[in-house]
């Protein structure tokens, strides 16, 4: 879907222009840091496993991964990959509700 790649895209871009300004301001989120760090080594695994788990705000994992130089493929690619079972069974759960409300009879 094209439109969570640029909701994706637009804070990495922020953070990634912003540069440490955007570390300092998403170093509020102590976890985001702590995974971030145990996982420098491994940008791609980082990047999926915070969007995966999501209790981080999605912008502020963006800015971080932008402002920390992850290359922008891995961060997208890993990205899109972690957001893709709530994508699925967000759509999933959409198509099972009803349309119409049932009136009481």
């Amino acid at each position: 879907n094209e439109c969570m790649f640029f909701s994706l895209t637009i804070p990495y871009q922020i953070g990634r222009l912003s540069g440490d300004k955007a570390a300092k301001l998403v170093e509020k989120h102590p976890k985001l840091v702590s995974i971030f760090h145990s996982q420098e080594d491994h940008p791609f695994f980082a990047s999926f496993l915070l969007r995966l788990i999501g209790f981080i705000p999605g912008d502020a994992v963006s800015m971080y991964l932008g402002s920390s130089n992850v290359p922008f493929v891995k961060y997208i690619s890993a990205s899109l990959l972690g957001i893709l079972p709530k994508l699925i069974s967000t759509s999933v759960l959409g198509q099972a509700l009803p349309t119409q409300p049932r009136l009481l009879s």
